[in-house]
C-alpha cells in the first residue's frame, strides 16, 4: 500500500491524500495510468502531472515500493 498525495487542480477531484494499493514493479507511470482509469475526471490533470517522493521529482519509470509516500502535482500558473 502507497500513499499518494494530492495538490493543485486535482484536489478537485481527490481528497488531499488517498492510500492506493500496488502490486510489485509498479512504476510511477502504471500508477499515472490506473488512476487515469479509475477517475476520468482528473484525466487531463493527471497526464501533465509530475510525481515526487521523499520531495524529489522522479522519473515516470521510477519504480514503487510498498510504505512509499508519492506526491502528484500538476502544472500551476501564477499571475
Amino acid at each position: 500500500m502507497i500513499k499518494i498525495n494530492f495538490f493543485a487542480g486535482l484536489k478537485r477531484t481527490f481528497p488531499k491524500s488517498i492510500e492506493w494499493e500496488v502490486n510489485e514493479n509498479t512504476s510511477v507511470n502504471s500508477l499515472i495510468e490506473e488512476l487515469k482509469s479509475n477517475f476520468p475526471d482528473a484525466e487531463e490533470l493527471l497526464t501533465r502531472s509530475r510525481a515526487a517522493i521523499n520531495e524529489e521529482f522522479v522519473e515516470m519509470a521510477t519504480l514503487l515500493k510498498d510504505g512509499t509516500e508519492v506526491f502528484i502535482i500538476p502544472p500551476s500558473s501564477g499571475g
